[in-house]
């Protein structure tokens, strides 16, 4: 799943613009499997253990961008090493705009809910 912005358009690109998505690419599912199995995630900026849904939220290197996420496995664990993803660039760091960000990624997990369908 993948949202990016798209302002004056009908959808975006991605890499245009900053993007939520939920992934497990090799970088997501690495990171969450590495802490599923030691507790610690290396090669990240930063990152901080959590409990509940999210085993941990961290920043780091992605490609020519940055990656802020929550790792997590989704619908009570059949999709495994997931991540609930910002992916902005470099450019932002330090900037009232990368806080912003990822204000809205901590209030996208902060609300994070998962309902089945019968």
């Amino acid at each position: 799943m993948l949202h990016t912005y798209a302002p004056n358009a009908g959808c975006g690109e991605e890499g245009t613009y900053p993007c939520l998505a939920i992934l497990s690419d090799d970088v997501v599912y690495t990171a969450v499997e590495e802490f599923k199995e030691t507790g610690i995630v290396k090669g990240v900026l930063e990152y901080t253990p959590l409990s509940g849904t999210f085993y941990f939220k961290a920043r780091i290197r992605y490609y020519e961008h940055l990656m802020y996420f929550y790792g997590m496995d989704c619908c009570e664990g059949y999709f495994e090493n997931q991540g609930l993803c910002l992916i902005y660039p470099k450019s932002l760091v330090g900037t009232e705009t990368e806080r912003k960000l990822m204000a809205v990624l901590d209030k996208a997990a902060e609300s994070y809910r998962e309902e089945r369908k019968a």
